[in-house]
């Protein structure tokens, strides 16, 4: 009998550990969505949300009770760029997630502590994320006997608890930053007006490079248009000089001498056809060789030397020709080799001869050179075209006969009237 019993008590044991082996598992607790709140340091809204959280009780349990909480920092790139996968822009944003997948959204916070404005940003908040509120109040004899489990509370959405940091130093760090910004901006707007302004002194420096070189290249050619002038209005004196020295023949030919006669010889004065040069020629050569020196020393002073070098040669060349060509002259009527004979006495008669003396063909050549010159710096340097125009009026003055009066020789006498 005791064996039976103990048999049967086995039998129990076993059958009620079997069914309790095999009893069905207990339905789970349904896990709850995750509410992913993404702030940031500079925003308003976010820090007025924050202070809310700690100090109202009910509004945080709530939010507690319904959703595992998470805090994404938009000033870390990595949890910014998480923050940006979820399509969220805007800070403060709460996002709610199920299983990876968002199922509600709510943008914004209120900007103040001001009652009414908070009490309406939660109102708009937990519609938005499909929160009761304000939560349900239970009576203390509906509440269940059996005490739920309980749960620990995730830590706040933000990694820093409010009372610990100082509002100042906040308000401090947000407006250096903004002010950073600006700074950021006005030094990059800096730097396009300073590149703006090196384009500006480039194009200037390279205008003034090509119209330095155009001015020298005009200025050369000026000089050498001037020294070519100049080269060719000496050549042209030059050979002015040979003609003149080499064919200049006198005005008026000497008379041919009076028939033989028998009679006294007249003795008398040298009676010549030939005028000898006088002070009035002697002036106008003075005045003609400081014109053409004047002229070359404002035009060209680099050839101002070797031009009057090159006058006053040719001054002295046509004073020795001048010389030879008196020396090759008959001797004068009058003289003891030339005597003039007078067949028969008859009354006295006055003969007038008027003589017009050749013009200097090297005063023309210095006329003309006076006149190129006042021509070529008539624009540039007005007032030397005045002064050639005076010495040029001073030279033509000069240009002019002479009258020669002839008497015989009882009464010998030579005037030169200008």
């Amino acid at each position: 009998m005791i064996r039976n019993a103990t048999l049967f008590l086995m039998i129990s044991t076993g059958a009620f550990i079997t069914a309790a082996a095999y009893e069905s598992p207990s339905p789970a607790r349904p896990q709850k969505p995750t509410l992913v709140i993404v702030h940031a340091d500079w925003c308003q809204p976010c820090r007025v949300f924050d202070e809310v959280f700690r100090i109202d009780p009910v509004f945080r349990a709530a939010l507690q009770n319904a959703f595992e909480l998470r805090s994404l920092n938009w000033q870390v790139p990595s949890e910014r760029a998480r923050a940006t996968e979820l399509g969220v822009s805007r800070q403060p944003a709460f996002v709610v997630l199920r299983n990876n997948r968002r199922i509600a959204v709510s943008i914004g916070f209120a900007g103040s502590m001001n009652a009414a404005e908070v009490d309406a940003a939660i109102a708009q908040l937990m519609n938005d994320l499909h929160v009761e509120w304000p939560p349900a109040r239970r009576d203390p004899a509906e509440q269940p006997e059996t005490k739920s489990p309980r749960v620990v509370a995730p830590d706040p959405p933000r990694t820093t608890p409010g009372p610990t940091i100082d509002q100042t130093a906040r308000d401090g760090i947000t407006k250096l930053a903004s002010e950073s910004k600006q700074l950021r901006d006005a030094q990059q707007e800096t730097q396009k007006v300073v590149e703006g302004l090196q384009a500006d002194v480039s194009a200037v420096r390279s205008h003034v490079t090509e119209s330095r070189e155009v001015l020298s290249r005009q200025l050369q050619e000026s000089r050498e248009s001037s020294r070519s002038e100049l080269e060719t209005i000496t050549e042209r004196l030059r050979q002015s000089i040979e003609r003149r020295i080499v064919n200049d023949v006198p005005a008026i030919q000497p008379a041919a001498p009076v028939a033989a006669a028998p009679g006294t010889a007249i003795d008398g004065g040298d009676i010549s056809t030939e005028m000898k040069p006088g002070p009035t020629a002697s002036k106008w050569l003075a005045v003609l060789a400081w014109c053409a020196r004047t002229g070359l020393a404002i035009a060209a002073p680099e050839v101002a030397i070797p031009g009057s070098a090159m006058l006053t040669a040719a001054g002295f060349a046509l004073s020795i020709a001048r010389r030879r060509r008196a020396a090759r002259q008959p001797a004068p009527l009058g003289h003891p080799s030339n005597p003039i004979v007078v067949s028969d006495v008859g009354p006295v008669k006055t003969e007038t001869k008027f003589v017009r003396t050749e013009t200097d063909v090297l005063g023309e050549s210095y006329a003309e050179a006076i006149r190129r010159v006042g021509n070529i710096h008539r624009e540039s340097q007005p007032f030397i075209v005045d002064v050639l125009q005076q010495v040029d009026a001073a030279a033509k003055q000069l240009a002019h006969g002479q009258r020669v009066v002839r008497r015989p020789t009882t009464e010998s006498t030579s005037e030169t009237i200008p």
